[in-house]
């Protein structure tokens, strides 16, 4: 089970679109176990901080390349990446899941990482396949997530949506 508190680890911060980012170094992240999908690597971590006496859980997704990218395209792939982490970390809300920082030293391959909350649940699809929540639940997780797209929307966020990472 992880612990699910926030994290701080003291790191380089730098700005990307006048926004602050911490660099989560890789030797401060242990890693466990990785699920693969078609474009990324979803890897469950542990974080030491030196502020909390137990490791922090978190989830860490790195994009993949399905072949082998030229520099110009993994350049580009990393200007959309923290473009994208430049949105996400300006989001509050109780439904939209908290981007913590980002790992850009290599350790899970040519992209900056991000770095979130692991969910013990898993991804929606994975929850409602092994829970199998009754109708109450889902019907109260499909509220949930409707609450989080009105908030998104709100900030002229619009995107695909997917149960899966």
């Amino acid at each position: 089970m992880c612990n699910s508190r926030f994290f701080v680890v003291t790191g380089v911060h730098y700005t990307v679109e006048a926004k602050l980012f911490i660099e989560i170094p890789t030797e401060a992240i242990q890693k466990d176990t990785a699920i693969k999908t078609a474009r990324s690597e979803i890897w469950r971590c542990f974080v030491k901080s030196s502020e909390q006496s137990e490791n922090s859980c978190v989830a860490v997704k790195s994009i993949t390349f399905n072949r082998k990218p030229s520099a110009d395209e993994v350049e580009e792939a990393k200007k959309i990446i923290l473009h994208r982490a430049s949105i996400w970390i300006e989001l509050y809300h109780d439904n939209i899941l908290r981007l913590e920082g980002i790992i850009s030293d290599g350790g899970f391959g040519l992209l900056p990482a991000l770095v979130s909350p692991w969910m013990e649940n898993g991804s929606l699809d994975n929850y409602l396949d092994v829970r199998q929540p009754d109708l109450d639940k889902k019907l109260f997780v499909l509220r949930e997530i409707a609450v989080g797209l009105q908030y998104l929307h709100s900030k002229d966020i619009y995107s695909d949506l997917t149960p899966v990472g």
